[in-house]
């Protein structure tokens, strides 16, 4: 065994350390427990699973993101394409259940520079309105958009490998080969962008609304 000193940590501005990452995990853990006190009796619900925490079923499952952030967040940024290939692995590694992911963070929307989606549109609300209207003219907006951009579309060409859990085809290559109809309904209506979310205090007060309800049903009183 070496009689040499043992090193230190290094020194740094403490500002700089902590609260934020603390911050996010205080906030991913009460999404969580929000998420666990809304589940159904057919559900089970997985932390730190394929993404933050998973919401799964027999038939179907939901997998969260969650993000206490404060930058403003577009289609290009790297937490959203990161999520869109997300999505695309776990739906290709489950193909036996439906597939959902949410994205959720306390950043707001921001629009692409350039705007890409005319009139000052917002890529992410662009594709929250595409799920909701069904219109396929915002599918080939989006789809245009998401196979051209010079940010976006080399980073959604992750081709396949030989690992058995890697997607043979890259989520590029489907959108580029997949009618309209096809990306909204596997797509765009299975991914749910919440932006500009409430903060930790907000949900640990839904959560101590609803456990009180709870109680009242239970004849318990709030301290119980």
């Amino acid at each position: 065994m070496s009689s040499n000193p043992i090193p230190t940590p290094l020194i740094g501005d403490p500002a700089r350390q902590a609260p934020d990452l603390q911050k996010g995990l205080v906030y991913q853990i009460w999404r969580s427990v929000e998420a666990w006190i809304n589940l159904t009796d057919d559900e089970l619900l997985f932390l730190e699973g394929a993404e933050d925490y998973d919401v799964v079923s027999n038939t179907s499952g939901t997998a969260v993101q969650v993000k206490a952030t404060v930058g403003k967040v577009s289609l290009r940024s790297e937490a959203v394409i990161s999520a869109l290939n997300s999505f695309w692995l776990i739906k290709n590694n489950h193909q036996d259940k439906q597939i959902w992911l949410r994205f959720i963070t306390t950043s707001p929307i921001t629009t692409e520079q350039g705007n890409p989606f005319g009139g000052d549109a917002k890529g992410l609300e662009v594709w929250k309105r595409c799920a909701k209207t069904k219109d396929i003219s915002l599918v080939e907006q989006l789809r245009l958009f998401l196979t051209t951009d010079p940010i976006v579309s080399p980073q959604l060409d992750k081709q396949g490998t030989d690992d058995a859990i890697t997607p043979k085809l890259s989520l590029l290559n489907y959108l580029q080969m997949t009618n309209a109809a096809a990306v909204l309904d596997e797509l765009i209506s299975h991914i749910y962008w919440k932006a500009g979310s409430e903060d930790s205090d907000v949900v640990k007060e839904n959560v101590a609304i609803h456990l009180r309800a709870f109680g009242e049903q239970q004849r318990l009183r709030p301290n119980e």
